[in-house]
């Protein structure tokens, strides 16, 4: 396999990342409106904390670990934002 072989697949897992995200954001709306309308606060950190837990078990590298929760403090905090916008 080349590295121009890689990339192609890098491209195609991006291309997916890409369409789950703006799924998961139309979700987070809908989450958003229900929120809103019961009064609930836009944080869960219990349920953020779950989330990491779970996600992070997938493996047993302490690198990868990391590299998952960074990951999903980035997207929750943008989720976060992306519902105070819309509210």
């Amino acid at each position: 396999m080349t590295i121009e072989d890689l990339r192609k697949e890098i491209d195609k897992i991006d291309d997916n990342i890409t369409s789950l995200y703006l799924n998961r954001l139309e979700l987070v709306k809908k989450v958003a409106e229900i929120k809103s309308f019961l009064g609930v606060q836009i944080e869960d950190k219990a349920r953020e904390d779950e989330i990491v837990a779970r996600l992070k078990s997938s493996t047993n590298n302490t690198c990868e670990k990391q590299m998952i929760e960074d990951l999903y403090k980035f997207i929750f905090d943008a989720s976060k934002q992306y519902q105070k916008e819309i509210m």
